[in-house]
């Protein structure tokens, strides 16, 4: 990382290593996701329909044209753009998914890393439009939106003070608590989550249930400590477990051996693009603990 000159802790070798894993850490969190996202992209549609498809605020637009909405909703030009327009930006995300590894162009283009984050805030939103505007579905998206502006601020501050470890932990903070919003109950449990309990513990559903209330109340619980030193750290360990446990959880869980590039290809991204819900709180992690801000590094 000699490209780097990481002005933002001590001068020591032990705080230099630390930062350099801990950025390393970010880069790999921030590709994963991209990769992950824009396999996503380009195999399943983005929930444009949800906006284009939508009755009430387009009819009377797309019919001030002479064209009924029957015809508009069914038109297989709409549809074709529809289907392209996801695949570029999968294709977009794959693309810089894999040159934010290369050190050498991660200064050049890390603008792109804005412009992939703003594409992820629309897509969440749509999402979040899609599923009955469940608070839970948009701000469990926080810390995958956050990931590629965390490496744009890092790549261009060339500093992790205090505000940036602040913003993360909101980041964290928030996508637990929209995952425990689901998982206690407070949205509609979704049915994955109780299958993917019953395949990987072997449990009835009573208790898959059960599990999950439990694991949404100490998400919760994580949220809270994550601002009350020195319990930050305590949750950070948890958070750092929990994370890549539940990304690693989608492919133990749902695919099939028997059946291995079919189930892969469904559930692996899925993984990938989750994997920096335990990797960022790592970074965290390491920050406050291996690498001693001042007060001037805000």
């Amino acid at each position: 990382m000699a490209a780097y000159k990481w002005n933002c802790f001590r001068n020591d070798a032990k705080a230099l290593r630390s930062m350099q894993l801990i950025f390393k850490l970010v880069q790999y969190s921030c590709s994963f996701l991209l990769i992950g996202r824009g396999w996503q992209f380009f195999f399943k549609d983005i929930p444009f329909r949800t906006i284009l498809w939508n009755e009430g605020l387009l009819k009377h637009i797309v019919e001030s044209f002479g064209v009924s909405w029957q015809s508009y909703v069914t038109s297989e030009k709409l549809d074709f753009f529809i289907n392209l327009s996801s695949q570029i930006i999968g294709v977009f995300f794959f693309v810089l998914g894999m040159l934010i590894l290369h050190e050498g162009l991660l200064k050049k283009i890390k603008n792109a890393l804005v412009l992939a984050s703003s594409l992820l805030g629309l897509v969440f939103l749509l999402q979040f439009m899609s599923k009955f505007f469940y608070i839970g579905m948009l701000i469990e998206h926080a810390l995958q939106w956050w990931i590629p502006l965390l490496l744009y601020f890092l790549v261009a501050k060339e500093r992790f003070g205090k505000k940036l470890i602040f913003s993360t932990k909101i980041a964290i903070s928030l996508t637990f608590v929209g995952h425990a919003l689901f998982a206690v109950g407070f949205h509609p449990v979704p049915g994955p989550f109780v299958d993917m309990l019953i395949n990987v513990f072997s449990v009835d559903q009573d208790s898959a249930i059960d599990i999950l209330v439990l694991a949404g109340s100490v998400d919760i619980a994580c949220a809270i400590f994550l601002f009350l030193p020195p319990l930050d750290k305590y949750a950070l360990r948890f958070m750092i477990f929990w994370g890549l446990a539940t990304a690693g959880a989608r492919v133990l869980a749902h695919v099939n051996w028997d059946d291995f590039w079919y189930t892969s290809h469904q559930w692996a991204a899925e993984s990938l693009y989750r994997l920096g819900h335990g990797l960022i709180p790592l970074c965290v992690y390491l920050m406050i603990t291996h690498v001693n801000l001042t007060k001037k590094q805000s």
